[in-house]
């Protein structure tokens, strides 16, 4: 870029420069005159030019417009109930009301996996048929390549 790009001088000059070892080159330009066609804007007098078909898509968007903003209406007030609560009941949130009984729950069908079992599993007391084992290392299960401190990715054993 040269500064009389920059600032707009119809003179252009500038230096050329090929490469590390050869010359550097002064040359000169004059500004060439192009002929305008037309103006760069005309402003509009008249009215634009409408479609035939545009009055009625202009109708239909307006239209769909009006739905969606109905339904979206319809949606944040929805109607009231058609059957209202019955007279005879009382609220449930009154101070003096008394609260219902609880409904008797039975008992679960299959056994609780967390509840501890008789006997102890993990302490190996009276009733266990499985010994304590220690905790092994769990296997590296990422990429095999690389390496972790302590374990090897392979068998998950010490190093």
């Amino acid at each position: 870029m040269m500064d009389t790009e920059v600032t707009n001088l119809p003179n252009f000059s500038g230096f050329l420069r090929f490469g590390r070892n050869l010359p550097v080159l002064r040359f000169s330009d004059t500004f060439n005159e192009i002929r305008t066609l037309c103006a760069a804007f005309i402003e509009r007098t008249d009215p634009p030019k409408r479609l035939p078909a545009g009055k009625d898509i202009i109708t239909h968007v307006r239209a769909a417009a009006q739905a969606r903003a109905a339904a979206q209406s319809g949606a944040a007030n929805p109607p009231p109930p058609e059957k209202p609560r019955p007279t005879n009941q009382p609220d449930l949130f009154e101070p003096g009301n008394p609260l219902p009984e609880p409904a008797e729950q039975p008992p679960p069908a299959s056994p609780d996996p967390f509840e501890p079992k008789e006997g102890g599993v993990l302490s190996g007391g009276e009733g266990s048929d499985t010994p304590v084992e220690a905790s092994a290392p769990v296997p590296f299960l990422g990429a095999a390549r690389g390496r972790m401190s302590g374990l090897s990715p392979n068998d998950g054993k010490m190093r």
